[in-house]
């Protein structure tokens, strides 16, 4: 997924649609390769043991033994899409277009993206099991709902002349 020009790689799991984001540095192979190994690692810390992997075009001259042992690659035609992912794909870029703001520096945007990311994986899906047992974070609503996200605040500190 591309959101102002920045690279994602977005996964959604079939079975517990616990879905992830992560910013590579660039598209070259290798960054593509680490992001997905780090995706895998966080389905095995929970238990989960990854062995289907469907991809679009972008993966389509990846070597799977690469990727991991006992992992299939599976890659959908030209023109062509995984559902469930471009689903989540609609979801996330639904949130970040509803924002008030049209520009957003890179790491405000990057971190957009995993807050977006972090409230879907917060809910039960209706097609999956709970994410409490497979999210890290604990979310405490006092911690992370104080301000809705894109909410204008206004700071009141010291300020000094020195940069």
């Amino acid at each position: 997924m591309y959101v102002n020009g920045i690279l994602f790689l977005i996964t959604i799991s079939r079975n517990i649609q616990f879905g992830s984001a992560q910013a590579p540095p660039d598209e070259t192979y290798k960054s593509i390769y680490i992001s997905l190994h780090n995706r895998i690692k966080i389905y095995m810390y929970y238990g989960f043991a990854v062995i289907h992997i469907p991809g679009d075009g972008q993966f389509e001259t990846m070597d799977t033994s690469k990727i991991g042992q006992g992992i299939t690659l599976n890659i959908v035609t030209n023109n062509e899409h995984v559902p469930e992912v471009e689903c989540y794909i609609r979801t996330i870029k639904d949130m970040y277009n509803s924002l008030p703001f049209k520009k957003f520096p890179n790491r405000l945007l990057i971190e957009i993206v995993y807050a977006h990311v972090f409230w879907l994986n917060a809910f039960p899906s209706n097609n999956g099991i709970s994410n409490s047992a497979v999210h890290a974070k604990l979310c405490l609503a006092w911690i992370h709902s104080k301000l809705e996200c894109g909410s204008y605040v206004q700071t009141h500190e010291n300020h000094s002349r020195k940069m």
